[in-house]
């Protein structure tokens, strides 16, 4: 990973200012990227674990508490 740094570093000091903007938005999109896949697993794994709890006899059995 170190050796992926230094080249990017690297790559980096060659560019001309006026493009660094373009990587600096290059690597916002991937970070909102890996994310936005991560909240999607998150939500996939929260929607199986609500299938479990919410089903018609628990319902019941919780209102008609009191």
């Amino acid at each position: 990973m170190k050796a992926y740094k230094e080249k990017i570093l690297k790559l980096l000091e060659r560019l001309p200012e006026r493009e660094l903007a373009e990587v600096i938005d290059f690597l916002e999109y991937l970070n909102f990227k890996k994310d936005k896949h991560a909240f999607k697993d998150f939500m996939l794994a929260s929607e199986s674990s609500m299938d479990f709890w919410y089903n018609e006899e628990d319902d019941k059995n919780w209102n008609d508490l009191e």
